[in-house]
């Protein structure tokens, strides 16, 4: 019986050596698979770090490289469709801006002027809340 019971204490202690070296294999893998990320991440920031670089000289003039002349372009084109759209935004901005109603009597937004509604619980103009403003300014007449 004591042959049996041995055996069984060897095949366990086989299995947990087995367990072991395996997981210790993952961690390693892991370990490796995490730098080869890391690396590749590197990587591709210097290529990006490069290709701006090649273009600022482009820019400038130092640099004439034919075979990217088409990337230049595009980068050139995408750079003034950005800035077409940022004068964009800022257009609608400022003619949100100047659409927002300014009161000259009656109901006021005390945050931003805006014409309000005597029923309105937020300004339209700023978002206020009007009731907790209201309740809170002693000229409203409700305590």
């Amino acid at each position: 019986m004591a042959g049996f019971f041995d055996k069984v204490v060897a095949g366990f202690d086989k299995g947990v050596t087995s367990v072991s070296t395996n997981s210790k294999n993952f961690v390693e893998k892991a370990k490796m698979n995490t730098a080869i990320q890391e690396a590749q991440r590197d990587k591709i920031n210097l290529f990006k770090n490069l290709g701006e670089l090649v273009y600022n000289l482009y820019i400038s003039g130092v640099a004439e490289i034919e075979q990217c002349n088409g990337i230049y372009k595009e980068i050139t084109a995408l750079n003034e469709k950005i800035e077409e759209c940022q004068k964009q935004i800022a257009n609608l901005e400022m003619k949100k801006t100047a659409d927002e109603p300014i009161a000259t009597s009656g109901a006021v937004c005390p945050n931003c002027g805006a014409a309000i509604d005597d029923d309105a619980k937020f300004c339209a103009g700023c978002g206020m809340n009007l009731e907790t403003e209201c309740e809170s300014d002693p000229e409203s007449g409700s305590e």
